[in-house]
């Protein structure tokens, strides 16, 4: 299970890392280290994105009817793209959806849609 409830610093904090700038993340790394890490798993903070949490037995059922991909297709083992859009077909908004359990998926956005 995601603990999407830990702020990232803290996060980082327990796992030996820190939040070196807005955009970058060290893990005590130097520049010797860099051909290492480039074949390796690296942790990339998107701080352009943000998640949407649906939830509930009905939830999969109301985004089914207003997105563009085919919800009832999203499994727990994969994830898919879609988008919302407007009555004229225009995109309002891209993501891409994640399952979590049965009655709980993610849909991860641009940050500048969700509010504070």
């Amino acid at each position: 299970m995601i603990d999407t409830t830990t702020p990232l610093p803290a996060y980082l904090a327990e796992s030996g890392g820190a939040l070196l700038t807005p955009t970058s993340i060290g893990f005590g790394e130097t520049p010797l280290d860099y051909d290492k890490l480039a074949a390796s798993t690296v942790v990339v903070p998107l701080v352009n994105q943000g998640v949407v949490a649906v939830s509930g037995a009905k939830g999969k059922q109301l985004l089914q009817g207003q997105v563009t991909c085919d919800i009832d297709q999203l499994a727990s083992d994969t994830n898919i793209t879609g988008a919302q859009c407007n009555p004229q077909g225009r995109m309002l908004a891209s993501f891409r959806a994640f399952q979590l359990t049965e009655q709980e998926c993610l849909l991860q956005v641009h940050a500048s849609l969700l509010t504070s």
